[in-house]
């Protein structure tokens, strides 16, 4: 995918799901505008969302296949 000439595939991650927060905008906007508990409970959400992303997206270790293996 491609966006004004860049690659989104140059890009770490962790940073595309940092990009995320940017849901908060609308959140905050919401809860001001309507009900401040249902924009409080959408930007816990949202920052659920963003956080299991960041977790998932992160590295796996650095342990070598084969260590603490049962098998020794």
């Amino acid at each position: 995918m491609t966006t004004a000439g860049r690659t989104l595939e140059g890009l770490a991650p962790r940073l595309i799901a940092t990009v995320g927060l940017l849901a908060i905008v609308p959140v905050v906007w919401y809860g001001f505008g309507r009900s401040l508990t249902a924009g409080l409970f959408a930007a816990v959400n949202v920052a659920i969302v963003i956080g299991v992303l960041w977790v998932v997206m992160g590295p796996l270790g650095d342990e070598e296949p084969g260590e603490d293996s049962a098998a020794t």
